[in-house]
């Protein structure tokens, strides 16, 4: 598996008019990008930003449901503010 460009990932509008929205996806410090564009170009782009934070989400979610059937309610706890923090982060 290839490895991403690590966040965190900002997003910037370009200079383009109204009828043709542009956004840019970058990850800070580095010159990796990427261009969203269409209708729902705001919102593409705030998803794709929110990326790592959602793997990470993924990642302390499936660390705490593997403890099963002896689940830590903290690591649940954790698990579950990590994952409400980036799903509002991708839905903003």
């Amino acid at each position: 598996m290839n490895k991403h460009t690590p966040g965190t990932w900002a997003v910037s509008k370009h200079g383009t008019p109204a009828y043709a929205p542009q956004f840019g996806v970058h990850a800070e410090g580095a010159n990796d990008h990427a261009i969203v564009t269409g209708q729902n170009a705001e919102a593409d782009a705030a998803l794709i930003a929110q990326a790592p934070d959602l793997l990470e989400a993924l990642r302390q979610a499936e660390r705490a449901l593997s403890g099963w059937p002896n689940w830590s309610s903290d690591a649940i706890a954790d698990a579950t503010r990590i994952a409400r923090a980036a799903i509002r982060k991708a839905e903003a």
